[in-house]
């Protein structure tokens, strides 16, 4: 009996501790907005994705690349070197489509009824095809500022707000929402916070309950739409890049 209680114990601590939500597709979110909530939104594999059947220029692309990089043995400091010259080709280069048809529309409705951010991994270098490609499928963020383009002071890398969109460029993404709001003096009431990856959930989910927001206004939901696509996605050769130094299958080897 002592035993079940202490499991109960346990198991209670960590949903007070791990509050964040699972949502298969963007209306979910639509039940948690209120006039006082602050939207933050992810962009790759929640918002866009390239528009083409093998996913070249994704996240999953990039994470095969790092991971080949780590078997080829390339030093931990040096992977990311690498791989950025492809990533940045690759996004100037395709097109994208929405994550779900109707993605633009919840999107253009969330921002009728409250602030809407984004805040991306991406770099600041890409900030000028990143609005492109949204704009290209009829998603547009705009600044809440006078100023367009903002830098944000006190995190481990450069960091921009640009236009509605913060690009993160290497640091923790709680961090620089953090850095954001004390920045610009903003005490939201309310955030919503959502992306596809689990990390990024509970990273901006322990920022906002470290600001003193209350759990039951800390809604981080953890969007699974591209999971499937995402878990099944395979590096073949013709999406690993030309000159990229990785040990290629040799095409007139026997198979």
């Amino acid at each position: 009996m002592r035993f079940i209680a202490l499991c109960s114990l346990s198991i209670c601590s960590l949903h007070l501790l791990h509050p964040y939500r699972e949502i298969h597709t963007i209306t979910e979110v639509l039940a948690y907005v209120t006039p006082d909530t602050l939207c933050l939104w992810d962009i790759d594999n929640t918002l866009i994705e390239p528009d083409n059947p093998d996913g070249y220029g994704s996240d999953q692309w990039v994470d095969a690349l790092i991971s080949h990089c780590r078997q080829q043995g390339i030093a931990p400091h040096a992977i990311w070197n690498t791989i950025v010259p492809h990533y940045y080709t690759a996004q100037h280069h395709i097109a994208v489509k929405p994550i779900e048809s109707n993605t633009a529309e919840v999107i253009s409705h969330i921002q009728t009824l409250c602030p809407t951010l984004c805040i991306t991994a991406r770099d600041r270098a890409l900030h000028k095809v990143t609005h492109r490609q949204l704009h290209s499928v009829n998603i547009h963020f705009k600044t809440h500022h006078t100023e367009e383009c903002i830098e944000i002071p006190g995190l481990e890398h450069p960091c921009m707000y640009h236009n509605g969109i913060l690009f993160v460029e290497g640091n923790d993404k709680g961090k620089v929402l953090q850095a954001y709001c004390h920045c610009h003096g903003i005490t939201p009431q309310r955030i919503i916070f959502i992306d596809d990856r689990l990390k990024h959930v509970q990273a901006v989910e322990q920022a906002i309950l470290d600001m003193g927001i209350p759990q039951d206004d800390c809604i981080c939901l953890h969007y699974l739409y591209t999971a499937p696509k995402v878990h099944s996605f395979v590096l073949h050769e013709n999406l690993i890049p030309e000159h990229f130094p990785l040990i290629r299958q040799e095409k007139d080897s026997p198979h």
